[in-house]
């Protein structure tokens, strides 16, 4: 994938963040302001050092992992961010995610257990997503 990328912006994910506990439950706060910026920027950071270009697989699951695995700049939510800038990123880029939202969950909660690595949930959002 050559060319601009669109990843969704700094407020659009704090605001996704405090609609995501509104609605699912949980303790508010940012523990971390850098990490979500260092989160955000994680795709733009692959894309500068990798040999060949990555997919917007690659991206996504870059950005998520980093949320989820990496940065945890929530008090809570971090899995919930993770997948929704995952979901954004995809749709941001004209591609869909197609998954079943239990299916989703667990893999998200394999990344925050360390059981998943970022080439495997880059892999499975290209098993499970499908072109806009």
């Amino acid at each position: 994938m050559t060319g601009a990328i669109v990843y969704p912006p700094l407020e659009a994910i704090i605001e996704a963040h405090a609609r995501l506990l509104d609605r699912y439950g949980g303790a508010g706060g940012i523990r971390n302001p850098g990490g979500i910026e260092a989160a955000l920027a994680r795709g733009e950071q692959l894309r500068a050092y990798a040999d060949e270009e990555p997919s917007i697989f690659a991206l996504a699951a870059a950005i998520g992992y980093a949320f989820a695995r990496v940065h945890h700049p929530f008090v809570d939510g971090n899995k919930r961010i993770a997948f929704y800038a995952v979901f954004a990123t995809l749709r941001m880029n004209g591609w869909e995610l197609d998954a079943a939202e239990r299916e989703a969950a667990r893999v998200f909660d394999q990344i925050a257990a360390g059981e998943i690595d970022e080439a495997t949930l880059a892999a499975w959002l290209e098993q499970n997503s499908v072109p806009l």
